[in-house]
This record gives C-alpha cells, sequence and structure tokens, in this order.
C-alpha cells in the first residue's frame, strides 16, 4: 500500500527481461518493423534475434579472452576478437566478410575499428608503382600473372603482387597454382635467396585453408621439380592463427613422408 491508500505502482518490466536476455528485445522489434515494415514481424521474430546475438557475442568474448590468455595479454583487444573468429570455423564461415575485409586478421586492425584520427606516417604505397596496386585487366583475362616492385620503409627488397581468383571460380586451383610459380619464378629473377608467401587466397578469396595450404605447396614443389637450380635457398609462411600453423605443419609432413 501507498502513503494515500493505493496500490503501490508495480515497476515495468522490460520484454528483454520477461524473455531473459541481455540484448533489448524492444529496439530488436523496432528496427525490424522499420526495415520490413511491408511484412509482419511476429512477437516472437526480436526476442530469438536478441538471444542469437547475445549467444554470439559470448561466444566470440570467451574466444576473444582465450586468445588474449594465451598471448600472454591481460586485456582483450580488437586483435584477439579477430583471432577468436578465424580461430572458429563455424564464426569465421559466417563473419568472415563482416568483420574485417580479408578475413585473415591483419598486423593492426586499429585503422578498421577505431574512428580515430591517425597520424600521418610514410607509407609504401604512394611509392609503389600504378601497375602494381591492381594487375592489367588484359593479363588477368590472359592468364593469372604476377607483378615485382621495390619495397619502400620496411625491411623486405621486393613485394610480388599477384592475381588470385576467387573461390568457386572455373578453374581457380589452376590458376592459383600458376600464380605461385609466377611468384616464385620472379623471385629467381631477382636472383633473391629468401621469399615470405602468406596463406594465399584464404582471405577475401574464400578458399578453405586445408586447399589452399595444398594448393600453394603443391604449386612450390613442382615449380622446384621443373627446373634445375633455383636462387632461393628459405621459403616462409606468413601465418596469422594456430588453425593455419596446423594445416600447414601437417602438410609438410605429408610432403616429406
Amino acid at each position: 500500500m501507498s502513503g494515500r491508500g493505493g496500490k503501490k505502482r508495480s515497476k515495468a518490466t522490460s520484454r528483454s527481461a520477461k524473455a531473459g536476455v541481455l540484448f533489448p528485445v524492444g529496439r530488436f522489434h523496432r528496427y525490424l518493423r522499420n526495415g520490413t515494415h511491408h511484412q509482419r514481424i511476429g512477437a516472437g521474430a526480436p526476442v530469438y534475434m536478441a538471444a542469437v546475438i547475445e549467444y554470439l557475442t559470448a561466444e566470440i568474448l570467451e574466444l576473444a579472452g582465450n586468445a588474449a590468455r594465451d598471448n600472454k595479454k591481460g586485456r582483450v583487444t580488437p586483435r584477439h576478437i579477430l583471432l577468436a573468429v578465424a580461430n572458429d570455423e563455424e564464426l569465421h564461415l559466417l563473419l568472415k566478410s563482416h568483420i574485417v575485409k580479408g578475413g585473415s586478421g591483419p598486423p593492426s586492425p586499429a585503422p578498421v575499428t577505431t574512428t580515430k584520427k591517425a597520424k600521418p606516417v610514410k607509407t609504401a604505397q604512394k611509392k609503389f608503382p600504378q601497375n602494381c596496386s591492381a594487375l592489367p585487366q588484359k593479363e588477368r583475362e590472359k592468364e593469372r600473372c604476377a607483378v615485382i616492385s621495390p619495397g619502400h620503409n620496411f625491411p623486405a627488397k621486393y613485394v610480388i603482387h599477384c592475381h588470385i581468383p576467387p573461390y568457386g571460380s572455373s578453374n581457380a586451383t589452376e590458376m592459383m597454382e600458376k600464380a605461385v610459380k609466377n611468384v616464385l619464378s620472379l623471385a629467381d629473377e631477382k636472383n633473391l635467396k629468401s621469399i615470405a608467401i602468406p596463406s594465399i587466397s584464404s582471405g577475401s578469396s574464400a578458399f578453405p585453408k586445408q586447399q589452399a595450404a595444398q594448393i600453394i605447396l603443391k604449386g612450390i614443389s613442382n615449380y622446384f621439380v621443373n627446373i634445375l637450380s633455383s636462387s632461393l635457398k628459405q621459403i616462409f609462411f606468413v601465418l596469422h592463427d594456430m588453425e593455419s600453423i596446423g594445416i600447414y605443419t601437417s602438410e609438410l609432413a605429408k610432403l616429406d613422408s
């Protein structure tokens, strides 16, 4: 009873509290109605949407915390979130095109995930020849070629650019193997003693990591089988997640056997 003898007004219970979720069900319902106003939105749709997003958020945060712990960091950073998504096959397939273009985690995701204006720094992009930022269209249609240019503002003397076909396109496997061959040929033309190769095509081209590793290693093996001599003495693989490291380790072991 209140002081005036009437019933005490009960506090309103939110739709999120009634559904047992933390994310705002009412706000999701408004967004759904605004975006699909011509369709009927059931009362359970925003509840299910909030529950799914809450589950995905909790899953990503748990995996990101594990990544931070494995890297001996006390704070979860955007890079740990990228690693969490990249290391989980289901999350990677679901979110690879929605977090950072490329999927395999850049060395510094801060420019993408923050809105602060970065201080002007010297980059190598302005010094690259124009024909290296994108391969000529005629060359793309003829064959998947590679272009080499001098490196600027980082230790590598040269950078090799190549065009990789998207996964699912016609002759994608053959074209990717040809791209690997062209990269090694250019390295030999410059008499390079070592080369670092990333997990080509497993990012924006959406190749499965296992298949991409097999094609790359097969292309490297076939190249050295078919030539008499080479200046290359070392080939390094640049990998950003434990899944890729495990895949390349197992595939290299198969080659040794």
